[in-house]
């Protein structure tokens, strides 16, 4: 295995511990100051550490997220897919986020196993130039009853 390859799993490491300890700095640090972040099924950008930190503080907010697990699985050059495993609970919507998606309306506001993987850019210094998430939102909905239109 690679050193970069070890790099990057610290990397992950790093951001998973700073999620789960609700430290949006400690999430900050992962990423390139240029970095450009997508949710492909929230139909979300973020581009720059600004915008991903505003980001971050409002689902934080609203949401208790629990990231079980995010493993580097794949390198190729400055490229790399992380897989993941979320749970958690929300307390408030938070509509800049997931417009459209009210969570008040949900029957439950727990939810957990929700399978993701992220396809990433690392920098030279093994910061996330840029990631698009791809994730389980009908397992979320259903966990959540939240209805399907």
């Amino acid at each position: 295995m690679d050193d970069r390859f070890e790099l990057r799993q610290a990397v992950l490491d790093a951001q998973t511990k700073a999620i789960n300890a609700g430290d949006v700095p400690g999430i900050m640090d992962t990423f390139a100051d240029d970095v450009v972040y997508k949710d492909a099924f929230l139909g979300q950008t973020w581009r720059g550490k600004s915008q991903i930190a505003r980001g971050w503080a409002e689902w934080l907010a609203g949401v208790e997220q629990r990231t079980e697990s995010c493993t580097l699985t794949f390198t190729s050059g400055m490229n790399g897919v992380s897989e993941w495993v979320i749970g958690g609970k929300f307390r408030a919507d938070v509509p800049n986020i997931a417009p459209g998606m009210t969570f008040a309306k949900a029957t439950h506001h727990t939810w957990s196993d929700i399978h993701g993987v992220t396809v990433l850019v690392f920098d030279e210094d093994n910061r996330i130039l840029s990631g698009i998430d791809y994730w389980d939102i009908m397992k979320m909905h259903r966990q959540l009853g939240i209805p399907l239109n």
